[in-house]
């Protein structure tokens, strides 16, 4: 909750296009999120286990790959945007 409102809070005071939410993994059809990515510039794609922590880089094994192309982007964002929706509602 805290971290979800202080990034939404940041987007409006800087007017950025940004918005974070909390996903509602039942309404997704699943139980657990596990998997983290980014998307960027439309050809990059980050598909990983690895927790944003310190702790995860330093003592996990954990494992990312990043991938170039607009076809594999385009495929995990409709994942992306197809979750996001049923995660907000």
């Amino acid at each position: 909750g805290k971290t979800v409102a202080a990034l939404n809070q940041l987007a409006d005071d800087e007017n950025l296009d940004l918005e974070a939410s909390i996903a509602k993994v039942k309404n997704m059809g699943i139980t657990y999120i596990h998997n983290k990515g980014a998307l960027v510039d439309g050809n990059i794609t980050l598909v990983s286990s690895i927790n944003w922590n310190e702790n995860a880089i330093e003592k996990n094994r954990e494992a990312a790959v990043i991938l170039k192309g607009a076809a594999i982007h385009n495929y995990y964002l409709e994942l992306f945007n197809r979750d996001w929706e049923l995660g907000r509602n």
